[in-house]
């Protein structure tokens, strides 16, 4: 018999992220970012709007920028030895107090890869706004929270 299952895909999960984020549904918000996490569906920027706003809107600021970096690195990638491999590569870029570094990510973004350079100018965002920069999502207290909480309800 064949495997008639829906595959979703970002735009998929994005389509019911808007009006959740729209209405202040945390809850599912949540679940959402989590079930992408583990159908290994990475988020794209109108992801990471979605969310972050959604956490802004609600006086969360601390949760958003923390949400906000984590969906940046797994928009990057949801594989860790990629994650290593572009914290390498681009930790010193997000955490440069140049004002000429915006040049770098206009290169980036010139180049074709618009997800890297949105994910790295988000990252950015969040250093200059204090919070301590992370290359590994999944330990992020966020993201933990978010494990657990799916976990929960699943089983």
């Amino acid at each position: 018999m064949k495997d008639e299952r829906v595959h979703s895909d970002v735009q998929s999960y994005n389509t019911i992220l808007r009006p959740a984020s729209r209405r202040g549904r945390l809850d599912i918000i949540e679940l959402l970012v989590e079930h992408m996490h583990r159908e290994n569906i990475q988020p794209d920027p109108e992801t990471c709007i979605h969310v972050f706003y959604s956490y802004y809107d609600s006086g969360l600021i601390d949760t958003a920028m923390e949400a906000l970096q984590v969906l940046s690195v797994r928009m990057i990638s949801e594989d860790e030895t990629v994650q290593r491999e572009m914290q390498l590569n681009f930790q010193a870029l997000v955490l440069d107090e140049d004002s000429q570094v915006e040049e770098s990510f206009m290169e980036i973004f010139n180049d074709s890869k618009e997800y890297l350079a949105a994910a790295l100018f988000n990252m950015r965002l969040c250093a200059l706004s204090g919070v301590p920069n992370s290359w590994i999502p999944d330990q992020s207290p966020w993201a933990i929270q978010l494990r657990l909480q799916y976990d929960q309800i699943v089983s």
